[in-house]
């Protein structure tokens, strides 16, 4: 029976530190609580985003209020890396402009990268 292949989600916005960041660690949490973490890797990363930064407070607060303040702790931002664009099986963006820019900086399938909310 071969390596079981774990599927990759990127989940981005501008500046990995509040919405993607965010959206990721409830991502995380929600496929541990399914018994998917070991199956399921979510990641992160800002369009515009300098490397290494805090989470925002607010989504400190958000996290902490279910119990994810540790996860929130460990978050440092980074910036989108245009070959990782084409090693994840789904990008999730924050706005119709992050998608715009993931598929101009790489040839990635247009079904690959979502609108995380759809308004």
């Amino acid at each position: 029976m071969g390596e079981v292949r774990m599927y990759r989600i990127l989940v981005v916005c501008t500046g990995n530190t509040c919405r993607s960041p965010l959206a990721s660690i409830l991502l995380e949490e929600a496929f541990r609580r399914k018994g998917l973490a070991e199956q399921v890797v979510v990641d992160s990363a800002g369009i515009f985003a300098a490397r290494g930064q805090s989470i925002s407070s607010g989504a400190m607060q958000s996290l902490d209020k279910r119990g994810l303040e540790e996860a929130a702790k460990r978050h440092r931002s980074k910036p989108v890396e245009h070959h990782e664009l084409s090693l994840v099986d789904l990008i999730l963006v924050m706005t119709r402009e992050h998608k715009l820019l993931s598929l101009r900086t790489r040839r990635i399938r247009l079904t690959k990268c979502i609108r995380f909310v759809n308004t």
